[in-house]
């Protein structure tokens, strides 16, 4: 049976496995063209996070998901998955900027 709490965790868990698989090709771009030192720190964070996140071991062993430790041991590791995509996403983005030779800053705009 799943309650609120339960059926929220559910639907993150959901939300963390579209996000990992979506990371790991993302990853292997960016480590392509990331040049600068942020970047490849950045890779290197969203790696870490990536991995552990992938972690079979990462948990408790048959646990009740309605149980608050076995809650937040889910949500910690969650957020693994979401900081590491947005490491990944950074640095790709970050690289590509970098590529296209992209302002780095916007221009004041200046009113009449």
């Amino acid at each position: 049976m799943t309650g609120p709490i339960s059926g929220t965790l559910l639907r993150q868990r959901a939300d963390c496995h579209r996000t990992e698989p979506r990371a790991k090709p993302l990853l292997q771009a960016a480590a392509l063209v990331a040049k600068t030192e942020s970047e490849q720190r950045a890779l290197v964070r969203g790696r870490r996070c990536i991995d552990l996140y992938d972690e079979h071991t990462f948990g408790y062993y048959d646990s009740r998901h309605s149980h608050p430790q076995a809650q937040t041991t889910e949500l910690l590791k969650q957020a693994l998955a979401h900081e590491g995509y947005e490491l990944v996403s950074f640095a790709l983005m970050s690289a590509l900027d970098n590529l296209a030779d992209n302002p780095t800053r916007i221009a004041a705009v200046t009113a009449y």
